[in-house]
């Protein structure tokens, strides 16, 4: 019986896989249903250095008019208002992992290793959605602290396998929430009084809709939404809160099944814990630990829990890692053809969005949470 297959190396091989591990990948990290190319999304996927040359991707952001105008009896000319405008940027770089497998019966079954191949895709996809998703974690809830054991692998924010090729800038001092009446991550040391409640999802909102700039909601189904990423730790402690003295998560989902509610198909509604206010909750164990405010350590038993409206952040990718060729795949045989090695290769960066020094997108909800 005759049959088709790929040799190790074949272009078409490349590209099989190169979109077969990226729709993989994204099916596996936590933050693709949350990017998108339009600026109605939390992380925009910026496309310039995928069209031309450039590793650097510069974003404009132009402030609304505040002068008053003019009436009547009064000349125009000489009193027109200055255009204010500010700038961010993301850098890209590369971003390469790969795995070598012994072959131990022949080159020809080797050379056709579906199986082998499907392995390193799934272990190469989430490798690579762990990084994407702790990366994005970092940048956005501003982990500036030392580096820390996650999942098995040691976390480190100054280097830029971890940092997504752009250094991460810690909160500006008008994007924060503390708990308890704390000022700083090193206060959140009362299981009780510094845990995660839902007001400070309203002290987050006021923020969001009162400080310059404003931070957008996003669309979902022509109503505005937030959302907010939660520790696990913080997660526990908001289901358990049993106070009587105010709003709790057991009085808004009993509200909810009352009024007849349902969860909304949209993609941003998938795996949430649910909503309030406007603002649609998740969970992720990656939201990292509060930083010690004088020493910069990672300050134990404390979480940072982390609101986001659009544009909080921005991905960027190399002008041949576009569409569905986003993540290239390579085979090579080594040793006299004995071992196969797979590998999987991205040109990108990730940042957080800052405009004239503060978080364009996001705000960070620090609080008591259990390591």
């Amino acid at each position: 019986m005759a049959e088709t297959t790929f040799a190790t190396g074949n272009a078409l091989t490349n590209k099989l896989w190169s979109a077969k591990f990226l729709k993989e990948m994204h099916k596996r990290t936590w933050f693709g249903k949350f990017m998108g190319e339009g600026e109605d999304n939390i992380v925009q996927v910026k496309t310039e250095t995928s069209k031309s040359p450039g590793d650097n991707i510069t974003v404009g952001l132009v402030m609304s008019l505040t002068g008053d105008g003019v009436t009547e009896g009064t000349i125009l000319e000489g009193n027109e208002e200055d255009m204010t405008f500010y700038s961010d940027s993301v850098t890209i770089n590369e971003l390469y992992h790969a795995v070598k497998v012994r072959n131990k019966t022949s080159i020809d079954q080797q050379r056709i290793p579906e199986q082998m191949r499907a392995l390193a895709r799934n272990r190469l996809a989430q490798w690579y959605a762990m990084r994407m998703d702790t990366t994005m974690f970092l940048h956005l809830a501003g982990y500036t602290g030392a580096s820390y054991t996650l999942d098995g692998a040691t976390v480190d924010p100054t280097k830029a396998q971890w940092n997504g090729n752009n250094t991460i800038v810690a909160p500006s001092s008008t994007r924060k929430v503390y708990a308890g009446g704390n000022s700083a991550d090193e206060g959140m040391t009362s299981q009780t009084d510094d845990k995660f409640i839902l007001e400070l999802i309203d002290d987050a909102l006021l923020i969001a809709k009162t400080t310059q700039p404003l931070i957008q909601p996003i669309n979902v189904g022509g109503e505005d939404k937030y959302v907010c990423f939660l520790h696990p730790s913080q997660v526990r402690d908001l289901r358990t809160d049993a106070s009587t003295s105010r709003i709790t998560w057991y009085d808004t989902q009993k509200a909810q099944l009352q009024g007849g509610q349902s969860a909304s198909k949209n993609a941003i509604y998938t795996g949430a814990l649910g909503e309030y206010n406007g603002v649609v909750l998740h969970e992720s164990f990656r939201v990292p630990n509060g930083v010690n405010s004088t020493s910069g350590a990672k300050v134990a038993n404390s979480k940072r829990a982390i609101l986001c409206g659009r544009q909080a952040a921005m991905v960027g990718y190399g002008r041949e890692y576009s569409g569905s060729t986003r993540y290239k795949w390579y085979e090579e045989l080594f040793d006299y053809q004995r071992s196969l090695g797979v590998g999987v290769g991205v040109v990108w960066g990730i940042t957080k969005t800052i405009f004239n020094s503060v978080d364009y997108g996001s705000i960070v909800i620090s609080t008591y949470g259990a390591d």
